[in-house]
This record gives C-alpha cells, structure tokens and sequence, in this order.
C-alpha cells in the first residue's frame, strides 16, 4: 500500500463519515419537528357519537348514554349481573325522568318532571305496583296519595 492509496481512503472515509452525521442529524431534525407537531396540535373540543359505552375489565357494558330504540335520550346504568339499576331519560314527550331499579330490573322509585315542569316522585312495591306518589298538584299546591297492594288510594292529599 502507498501512501497516496492511504491517504485516498481515509479522505473516502472521512466523506462517508461526514454524510453518515449529515443524515444523522437530517433524521434528528425530521423527528423533533414532528414531536414538536404532535405536541402542539391542539385536544378537539368536541366529542360526537351516537352512543357511549362504559366497559368493565371483562368488556361487559357497565353504563350506556345514547338514543334507546324508541328514540328517546337514556343513560342506563347495570349492574354486576347485566341488570338495569339506574335510568336517566329523556322521554319523547318532553318530560324527563330518573328511575331506581331493584335486584330484579323493577322500577322501585322514580323522579319525573312532566312536560308542563310538574315535578312528581313515585315509589314502588316489589311488585311494580305503585304505593306513593309525592309531586305538586294544581295549582302549585303539594299533592300526596298512598296506596295499597291492591293499587287503592287510602289517602290522597289535594
């Protein structure tokens, strides 16, 4: 090898070692512009979807906020066992209603406001049967009835 040879290859070298940090730092450039990118790019502030679901670690559905079938606006909460517990829904007619279910999917309470903003609470026996209903009559003034197994008022307030 002569020297001339020598000192050909290390200026080849020291070429490839100058385009290897050129590229380097090309890459290095590339990346942290689109770090910098993604970083700023502004959170969407709005959410749309036709239904929301809320899984538990088994991907059973634990909570549901959609359109039901029959086109009202409902969030339903279920239980361990894949029954209805709690429902909040907006009901075609314009009232709005919070209903508490027992073990075995029966309404026991529920809190409504009729569409004329008739506010009203219903409890239920075990049966589905209303018992007691509390709300504001005509007029503004309260209203109270209760009623027996059989669905007979045994006292009703105006």
């Amino acid at each position: 090898m002569t020297e001339l040879t020598l000192d050909q290859r290390v200026e080849r070298l020291e070429g490839a070692n100058r385009r290897l940090k050129l590229g380097m730092l090309a890459v290095v450039a590339v990346v942290a512009a689109l770090v910098c990118l993604a970083a700023t790019k502004p959170a969407a502030k709005v959410m749309r979807a036709e239904r929301f679901e809320v899984v538990d670690s088994t991907g059973w559905a634990r909570a549901v906020f959609g359109e039901r079938p029959n086109g009202e606006l409902g969030l339903a909460v279920f239980g361990k066992d894949g029954g209805v517990r709690a429902m909040l829904a907006v009901i075609a007619d314009g009232s709005t209603e919070l209903a508490l279910h027992d073990q075995r999917g029966r309404v026991r309470a529920a809190l409504s406001v009729w569409p004329d903003g008739t506010p009203r609470l219903a409890l239920f026996d075990s049966e589905g049967k209303s018992r007691g209903v509390l709300g504001v009559g005509p007029g503004g003034n309260p209203a109270l009835s209760l009623s027996d197994k059989q669905g007979k008022a045994v006292w009703k307030a105006p």
